[in-house]
């Protein structure tokens, strides 16, 4: 029996600590992987599963067990509890769970992307560290090329004031692509605007992929048979923005011709003719949350073979939005509860993934409220909060090398962490103001905020960030340091 180490997951070297993390721009192994899966790891179980490269089973055993004093049945234990294991797995070491996730290791595979090579001896860590922290070098970037777009989204979110193209040379972004490679950067994607308005997006694709990175781009733009070509050659998948297939609704809500539909619909047909996989992407609105439109969509989308998914998500105010269009974007809470009821009732028999789940939180957000009936159980379930992946594990590039810590921040000047331009991406990551930021300190909280003088700071910001986005949105951008709009203590 064949084993690979499956190519949905990678291991990172980080400092004192071995990550285990979802690779997010494979998302055509989107079936068999859990891509946001994110851990830590013991160094030795690291290293057993670097020799898991597609050869047989017997063979892997044997150069484990040749490359490190270690028993063959502790190897041959570890292994078979991960082939092909449906669901999370995990494994005590001194009284810590390391948990691994589902279809880790698998048996049968046949992929056309070139699979992920380790030195095992990058893994030999004499005093590790097992505890989740801020990674030690930084796991994914986003550059984004533009804030340039082909359609006028009523609804559009970003930071649109002053329109911005890219200002790098494509010989400083090739250099960044070399040198995420050297820092074992997981993944590097590309976002605009609009990455194909980008005029080197091919020459970029090609050194991503030469580099083992696969970027998901999305895009609104119809794109022409040479470019899906471009596609097909480097099997990456593609996610298309699409609310809806009625023509009058996209001319209103993107201002776009009247053959946008019909090209939209070329496109999609000739990307399943080269089996390129597509994920849908759909905005609901205020003009667009309703059965006419999203049942235009699932109608042509159910029949076809290629599609990865489709996620419909509710569409938000951003500090941003025009003034013209406050209070025009979030569809009402009865408009979502119907197409909720709807995307549950079409996907029992459906074709295709639909990704409908977001759509109940604030349908039961109020409920889920009641739920914790107390303001302690409030304050544990905050403090218990997810990571929020900016300046955590994650950078933003933005279009002009100014980097910052998450991409709705844009050019905020209290979250850029340093520019491209000046600094490597080393650098930058463990420069005083990310660390600064990340470990922030009471006192440079303003005595207006209640973080100020709260007693439990240092629990609830130690380990976990809270939402600048959020904060900003409600209270605007010089009020950042506000609690977290979910606090429950505010």
């Amino acid at each position: 029996m064949k084993i690979l180490l499956n190519p949905a997951y990678i291991l990172k070297p980080d400092g004192d600590s071995v990550l285990l993390l979802g690779r997010t721009g494979l998302y055509s192994l989107s079936a068999t992987a859990n891509l946001s899966f994110t851990g830590v790891i013991h160094p030795l179980h690291a290293i057993i599963l670097s020799f898991i490269d597609g050869s047989d089973y017997e063979s892997v055993v044997s150069r484990v067990i040749n490359f490190i004093p270690v028993e063959r049945k502790f190897v041959e234990s570890f292994i078979l509890k991960l082939i092909d294991n449906p669901d999370d797995v995990g494994f005590v070491y001194e009284g810590v769970t390391i948990g691994f996730p589902k279809n880790l290791i698998i048996s049968r595979f046949s992929y056309k992307n070139p699979f992920h090579r380790y030195n095992p001896s990058d893994f030999i860590i004499d005093r590790f560290n097992l505890k989740y922290r801020r990674h030690k070098t930084v796991s994914f970037i986003t550059l984004m090329l533009n804030n340039i777009c082909a359609t006028q989204c009523y609804y559009c979110y970003a930071d649109k004031r002053r329109p911005t193209n890219c200002t790098l040379p494509l010989s400083k972004i090739l250099e960044l692509i070399q040198e995420a490679k050297r820092l074992n950067v997981v993944s590097f994607d590309l976002i605009g605007g609009e990455v194909f308005l980008y005029p080197h997006w091919k020459e970029l694709l090609f050194s991503l992929v030469e580099n083992d990175y696969y970027p998901f781009v999305s895009t609104k733009i119809p794109l022409s048979k040479e470019d899906i070509d471009i596609f097909a050659t480097y099997n990456l998948p593609l996610q298309f923005s699409l609310d809806s297939l009625i023509s009058e609704t996209l001319e209103k809500t993107l201002k776009v011709g009247k053959n946008y539909t019909n090209k939209v619909k070329s496109m999609l047909l000739y990307m399943e003719e080269k089996k390129i996989p597509v994920a849908i992407h759909s905005v609901l609105h205020q003009w667009n949350a309703n059965l006419k439109d999203m049942s235009s969509l699932f109608d042509f989308l159910n029949e076809r073979k290629n599609i990865l998914y489709w996620k419909p998500d509710i569409g938000n105010e951003s500090i941003y939005s025009l003034p013209k269009y406050r209070g025009k974007v979030t569809p009402p809470t009865d408009s979502l509860t119907e197409l909720f009821n709807y995307f549950k009732h079409i996907s029992v028999a459906s074709k295709i993934e639909i990704k409908y789940q977001g759509l109940e939180s604030p349908i039961s957000e109020v409920d889920s409220a009641n739920d914790l009936t107390t303001q302690e159980e409030k304050v544990k379930s905050f403090l218990n909060r997810a990571y929020c992946a900016g300046n955590f594990s994650q950078i933003f590039i933005l279009p002009d090398g100014k980097v910052t810590i998450c991409e709705e921040l844009y050019w905020h000047p209290h979250f850029i962490i340093g520019d491209v331009e000046r600094q490597s991406i080393d650098e930058i990551w463990n420069s005083d103001k990310a660390l600064s930021l990340y470990h922030v300190k009471q006192s440079a909280i303003s005595s207006k905020s209640k973080c100020h003088s709260c007693t439990l700071f240092e629990r609830c910001r130690s380990e976990k960030q809270i939402c600048y986005r959020d904060i900003i949105r409600k209270n605007g951008s010089k009020k950042w340091d506000l609690p977290d709009v979910n606090c429950p203590l505010q």
